[in-house]
């Protein structure tokens, strides 16, 4: 399951554990931006597996800096909700575990190779160019092609792309293509990221990339993302195969209890969307 749904927890529960409730789900988060759902795997996939190794390891320092700090907690049920096993079953599996500082090396390892800023700029510049292409019959028209084109420039046969352009070339053509597709799932996640930060006064890409601590700039986070999944999926192409370019199946939906109702008024994070340059 992507979310871990908080079924037989009381409300009263959940309320007073909120932060954690956000934590967690942020975590696993974390995992799927390390391993996405549609990876690059040739032969026998693992990926599954890591990203339930990553979020164990992530709940279980989280676990462990609550009941050093927070005593007063319902620990017991805590560990049932953050699904930490007992002491025996860890001692077994020691060997298996996924080390923290090997999620950190594989964020650095992203962040060094500019993927995640690459998917950003790829992802962000085809939303503009569905806004600034929106109609009342076709909706909102945008091509992967034409994004490259606005990075890029344009590239005759057997020319060189102009040497001034309008954006920073991260990498290729290639490039921008095969992560988008590797990222795609997890594109609404990574631009809330930089929006967020770009919200807090923050420089955005670096090396603490996904590192969110306070509640509120979770909650926020999740909203953002939210919202730019409703409008991502609102994203038609010209394919004469797919007419949308990101399907409900594919985009990685939010958890249940973040929804039209729990989002507070955004101070509309798309409005720029509007405006291709």
């Amino acid at each position: 399951m992507v979310w871990n749904n908080p079924t037989g927890f009381s409300s009263e529960f959940l309320a007073n554990h909120h932060p954690i409730l956000l934590q967690e789900t942020f975590n696993r988060i974390k995992a799927f931006l390390l391993y996405p759902p549609t990876c690059a795997c040739t032969s026998l996939c693992h990926c599954q597996e890591k990203r339930e190794q990553v979020i164990l390891s992530l709940n279980t320092d989280l676990y462990n800096s609550i009941e050093e700090t927070r005593e007063h907690l319902d620990l017991y049920a805590l560990r049932l909700f953050l699904k930490i096993p007992e002491d025996s079953v860890f001692r077994k599996c020691h060997g298996d575990a996924y080390p923290l500082w090997l999620i950190h090396e594989g964020f650095m390892k992203k962040h060094k190779a500019q993927h995640f800023k690459s998917v950003d700029q790829l992802v962000w510049t085809l939303l503009k160019l569905g806004h600034a292409n929106s109609s009342p019959i076709f909706g909102l028209q945008t091509s992967l092609r034409r994004a490259i084109e606005e990075l890029l420039g344009p590239l005759p046969l057997k020319k060189k792309r102009e040497e001034s352009l309008k954006t920073e070339q991260i990498c290729g053509e290639k490039a921008y293509i095969g992560r988008f597709h590797t990222y795609k799932s997890v594109c609404h996640f990574i631009i809330a990221y930089r929006i967020l930060k770009e919200e807090l006064g923050h420089e955005t890409w670096t090396e603490d990339f996904f590192f969110l601590q306070k509640p509120e700039h979770i909650e926020r986070f999740l909203q953002i993302s939210y919202a730019l999944r409703e409008d991502f999926l609102s994203l038609r192409t010209n394919n004469a195969k797919e007419k949308f370019l990101f399907s409900e199946d594919l985009l990685l939906p939010l958890p249940s209890w973040i929804n039209d109702e729990s989002i507070e008024a955004l101070s509309n994070p798309l409005e720029e969307a509007a405006q291709v340059g």
